[in-house]
Order: C-alpha cells, then sequence, then structure tokens
C-alpha cells in the first residue's frame, strides 16, 4: 500500500496500478459466487463438488494467475461437468478435490510458482511475463 510510503520517497517515485484481483478477493468471489452459479448452470448442488481451502488457493495459483475472474469460472465449469458426469455414471455422488485428482481433472498446471525463482539471480525480479 502507498499508505506506508514515506512522503519524501513517495514524490521521487512513479505509480503503477496494476488492475486486477488479489488471491484473497478471487476465493471471496469464488465461494460467494462462482460456485454457486455454476452448481445452478449444472444442476448440481453446490456441494456436489466440495473445496477444500487450500485447493481453492492452488486451483488459483496454479492454473488462473489472469488477473480476473473469467478462467477461474472456467476451471470450476470444468470441475462441475467432471462431476455431472460422474454422478450420472453412477461412479460417485459427490466429487471431493485434492491435489492428486484437480491435476487428473485440469491437467497439468499451467503455473508453476517455483520454476520462476529457481534460476534467479541476486538482483533480478521474477517479472509478471
Amino acid at each position: 500500500s502507498a499508505s506506508q510510503i514515506p512522503g519524501p520517497l513517495l514524490d521521487r517515485m512513479e505509480l503503477i496500478e496494476v488492475p486486477g484481483y488479489t488471491t484473497y478477493e478471487k476465493k471471496a468471489i469464488a465461494e460467494d459466487y462462482l460456485i454457486p452459479k455454476v452448481a445452478e448452470e449444472t444442476g448440481l448442488s453446490p456441494d456436489s463438488v466440495q473445496f477444500p481451502n487450500n485447493i481453492i488457493n492452488s486451483l488459483i495459483d496454479e492454473y488462473c494467475r489472469d488477473p480476473g475472474v473469467r478462467i477461474l469460472k472456467q476451471k470450476i465449469e470444468s470441475l462441475f461437468r467432471q462431476a455431472a458426469v460422474d454422478i450420472v455414471q453412477k461412479k460417485s455422488d459427490k466429487l471431493i478435490l485434492s491435489k492428486d485428482n484437480m491435476r487428473t481433472l485440469l491437467g497439468r498446471p499451467s503455473f508453476s510458482i517455483t520454476e520462476a525463482f529457481k534460476s534467479s539471480p541476486p538482483g533480478v525480479v521474477a517479472g509478471l511475463g
């Protein structure tokens, strides 16, 4: 937050605003809006796909790093469709997500936090790219 930067230093800086949601905001949007909406659209109850807290964070960090929530909604829709197929085929009555089955359902993660920092020499910053 720019409010914590001393005034004389702030005068000499150029602030760049980066629009988008934080991981915390995306998680709240997913829990309060996206999951119930997608459940209603697919005809399933919101409890048909169980998202433990750490799984929503993993979903956001590893698959949905865009500034908005469009890709997050697409991934949640994909998970509910997979659950609907399993329920119709009577394989299970609900889908409980874990890191292992999320990788099976959604494929290889699109982003890895650790790869960006593996070969960073001192003084080099991992960018948004």
